[in-house]
């Protein structure tokens, strides 16, 4: 009983250690520039990104770019996500993607692990 209980424990520290780590990211965030080594530039006018994270590891991501005719083509992605340390990961479709991340105020810069690029984000919700 005791080690049930012991185990039990570890377990809710765990998960609040998750819960701690995530802080911050959670919500709805636009994407507003990138940076590939020194240039830094805004998204192109007419795409938008938008990225959600849910409670419970849920994660969604939309393209959307607006096309000559006027119209909207968009392209939503849903996976999971989790955060450990300073390492942000996604799931979609069984691809696994990590980046550094950091949340300065309403922003959120996403640094892909290996790679001289950010994405820097703003709070939506």
């Amino acid at each position: 009983m005791k080690r049930l209980l012991s185990l039990m424990a570890l377990m809710m520290v765990f998960a609040l250690s998750q819960v701690s780590e995530a802080k911050g990211i959670d919500g709805k965030w636009t994407a507003e520039k990138m940076q590939r080594g020194k240039e830094t530039r805004q998204v192109p006018k007419g795409l938008s990104i938008t990225l959600e994270f849910a409670p419970r590891g849920k994660f969604k991501a939309t393209m959307a770019k607006s096309q000559e005719d006027g119209t909207t083509k968009s392209d939503t992605q849903k996976g999971t996500w989790k955060v450990k340390g300073d390492v942000l990961s996604t799931t979609v479709r069984e691809k696994v993607e990590e980046m550094k991340f950091m949340v300065q105020g309403k922003t959120l810069i996403l640094v892909k692990v290996g790679k001289d690029e950010k994405l820097f984000l703003k709070r939506v919700k």
